[in-house]
Order: structure tokens, then sequence, then C-alpha cells
């Protein structure tokens, strides 16, 4: 995780997820009179990639490996939605000291309409809600069509646009937003 701005960037720090490998880092960052401060997220992962590929690329329903693989994947997304809820409160307890309005960017790891997005999004906007067209499909992993990734504005921005790229550079596509603020 890593924050780089064209802006000067007058402070930063870490917001303190525990005994992880996830981070989420903040900026303030100056732009002409004001100041932002800008988070750059990434939340715990499910890590079931191999599990769901082996389930979904033809498994067969009436084998017990199958039935363990469906097992393994649901028991690892449940500790990981727990993980991932800490990490959203303590997020959301940062963001609410925040001195300067706020950007939170980043890999949430979860959907639009979990317990994870509503905490962090409370009280902001989401630019792909605001502008951005189709889907808004942001992971390429093996199960399609998954938004779970997000760019989230003070309410009083304005949002221009807001979209997605494919490509192959990760198993997500980037998101793209241009605001005002």
């Amino acid at each position: 995780t890593v924050i780089f701005s064209r802006y000067p960037i007058e402070g930063g720090g870490e917001v303190p997820f525990g005994k992880t490998a996830n981070s989420s880092l903040w900026a303030d960052i100056r732009i002409g009179k004001k100041t932002i401060r800008l988070y750059n997220v990434h939340l715990q992962s499910n890590k079931v990639a191999v599990a769901t590929e082996k389930v979904i690329g033809g498994a067969e329903l009436n084998e017990e490996e199958t039935w363990h693989e469906i097992g393994s994947v649901l028991h690892q997304v449940g500790n990981a939605t727990g993980i991932r809820a800490e990490q959203a409160q303590r997020l959301r307890e940062h963001l609410e000291a925040s001195p300067h309005p706020v950007v939170v960017c980043g890999d949430f790891n979860d959907t639009p309409n979990s317990y994870v997005y509503a905490q962090i999004s409370e009280g902001l906007s989401d630019t792909f809600r605001d502008k951005g067209l189709g889907l808004g499909t942001s992971f390429a992993g093996a199960l399609p069509l998954l938004r779970i990734d997000y760019i989230l504005t003070e309410k009083k921005f304005t949002t221009f646009s807001c979209r997605t790229v494919r490509g192959t550079f990760s198993d997500h596509y980037p998101v793209f937003a241009s605001i005002g603020i």
C-alpha cells in the first residue's frame, strides 16, 4: 500500500490493523489552499481464489472432495469477514477523527451490500454510484462481476467521472475517478 501525489504531502501515517499483512495508509495533501486527508486501504482478503476456481471449474457435487473445498471456502470467508469488520471499525474511528475532509480509496475485499462497505462509506459518496457506468466490476478473478475496490469522498466534493480499466496488471482492475474539491 502506497500513496503518491503531485501535490505536497504535509503529513501521514498508518491506521493500525494489528497483526496482519493488510494496511491502511493516510496522507494529508495540500491542494491549493485546501488540505484533504487521503486514505489508501487494503483490507483482509478472503484468500479463496484457488479453492473457488476448483469448485467453479467443473467440480462434481457428488464428490466428497468438492464438499470439502466448499466447506473450506466458507470457513475462510467467515474468518476474513470478521477480520475485515474489525479493520473497518478501526478505519471508521480514524475517519471520524480526521481534521480534514477525506477521500478513501482502495481494496475493501467486500461488496457494496456488506457491513464493511456500510461502515466505511457512512456519510461519504461513492464515486461509482455518483458517476460510474455499468457494473463497476473491479475484481478479475474466478468470481466475475464483483465490485470490491472503491473511491469514496466527502459529500461536498463533486465527482465528474468514475471508471474501471480492464487489464492484466493484477487480479483487480484499477478504479479511476475525477473529483472536484
